[in-house]
């Protein structure tokens, strides 16, 4: 996750440059964990 949340901050950041990484990392676990529950509850 760690990894992940890392990535998609510097992918973020080449096109955001006043990227605030702690918020930014926060909302990335926050859609992940989204999207995990909604696959969850699919099944």
């Amino acid at each position: 996750m760690r990894h992940m949340a890392g990535k998609y901050c510097r992918i973020m950041a080449w096109d955001v440059p006043d990227l605030d990484e702690g918020q930014a990392r926060g909302l990335i676990r926050t859609a992940i964990k989204e999207a995990l529950a909604q696959v969850e509850g699919e099944k």
